[in-house]
């Protein structure tokens, strides 16, 4: 269901695009030649947010609805400070983040 109202947010919007497959998808910015945003859904309540380095697991499909179009909106306009992300999502006890270094 998250893969289908991201789908449906992406169709109305200019500047992105998208490739859908069944459990996950990749979500680019048109006019730059970044990595893409990845979702992908593990089962029916567990979601991963993927972006470069950074890894956001999330239980809640709404939730995960809201953080990803934040990071839409952050992409659009500004550089991704993911240490304020931080901030400003704090993880729950069911939730967990992970950053890693490749």
């Amino acid at each position: 269901m998250l893969l289908e109202k991201l789908a449906l947010f992406l169709d109305g919007k200019r500047g992105f695009r998208y490739v859908r497959r069944d459990y996950q998808m990749e979500i680019w910015l048109s006019d730059m030649e970044e990595l893409p945003v990845v979702v992908s859904c593990l089962n029916s309540c567990r979601y991963i947010i993927s972006l470069r380095d950074f890894v956001y697991e999330l239980r809640d499909e709404e939730r995960a609805y809201h953080y990803i179009i934040r990071v839409f909106f952050h992409m659009d306009r500004i550089s991704i400070d993911y240490n304020v992300m931080r901030r400003k999502l704090p993880a729950s006890s069911d939730e967990k983040q992970t950053s890693y270094e490749r």
